[in-house]
């Protein structure tokens, strides 16, 4: 296993979510349904704060996970690992927490009528997370 970088792991959580937000934002104007960012941003103001710190705060967690267990397990390039974990996060939010936290939604969003749209919009994010993270989490010697 390659040495764990926790600074680098923190700063790739923060900077893979910030892009993550973005892009969300963006692919709300290509009619995805909105989730994330458009949802932190649309609660009260009182919720604001505490919803963008758990967001941020998920972020980093997940980047700490992929360096400490997942980055250097296998020998696969940094970009194709991320995003194999990228698309594991999709169906663990998907396939378990959506069903979890949303009921009435049902497994990937079946019974909402907007199913593709909700995995697609999932998918992108998950994916530009996952190449903003293997792309800021090099620790030294890999770059």
């Amino acid at each position: 296993m390659k040495d764990f970088d926790f600074r680098r792991a923190v700063v790739a959580g923060f900077f893979a979510a910030y892009v993550m937000s973005t892009v969300s934002t963006w692919t709300k104007t290509l009619g995805v349904p909105a989730h994330e960012a458009i949802r932190l941003t649309s609660t009260p103001m009182g919720e604001w704060g505490p919803n963008v710190f758990t967001y941020y705060m998920n972020g980093i967690v997940l980047a700490l996970i992929y360096a400490r267990w997942i980055h250097g397990l296998f020998n696969l390039h940094p970009l194709i690992l991320a995003n194999l974990y990228g698309l594991v996060m999709v169906f663990i939010v998907m396939g378990v927490l959506v069903p979890i936290l949303a009921p009435e939604a049902g497994f990937f969003a079946f019974r909402t009528g907007r199913a593709l749209g909700f995995t697609l919009g999932t998918i992108i994010d998950r994916v530009t997370y996952a190449t903003v993270l293997s792309l800021f989490y090099l620790p030294e010697g890999e770059g």
